[in-house]
């Protein structure tokens, strides 16, 4: 999202559709080269102490890469705080994440992880292993 509403279903685009996360899923939006390579870096650390498998990557509408990542060990319909972080961590952008958070504090009944996708029927990477 690029700027903070209450329903992501009616700010979305015509011709996108809105896709949430699952439990497990880390939705990451990579905007720049040092994003990628950031990702790069922080996937092989996190997959240390977790099985993380990036099962799909998309392009925005802006022209940029969308990350579909995995993490069965973890829930974060529990703690979707836990999930911006992690997400940022991994390189997603900033701002994205931060208004997610903001989202989260005011305790918004929106998602406040949603990312909008023109094709559904992109390949995956790698089938989800769970």
């Amino acid at each position: 999202m690029s700027e903070m509403h209450d329903d992501p279903y009616s700010a979305c685009p015509d011709g996108f559709t809105v896709v949430q996360p699952k439990k497990w899923e880390l939705f990451l939006d990579l905007d720049t080269p040092s994003s990628l390579d950031q990702y790069d870096a922080m996937l092989l650390l996190l997959q240390k102490q977790f099985v993380a498998v990036e099962y799909k990557r998309t392009t925005s509408r802006n022209g940029n890469t969308h990350v579909y990542l995995i993490v069965p060990a973890l829930d974060f319909d529990d703690d979707n705080i836990l999930r911006c972080a992690l997400q940022a961590c991994l390189g997603s952008d900033p701002k994205h994440e931060l208004l997610s958070l903001l989202s989260i504090l005011r305790s918004s009944p929106a998602p406040p992880t949603v990312f909008y996708e023109r094709d559904l029927t992109s390949t995956p990477t790698q089938e989800p292993v769970l």
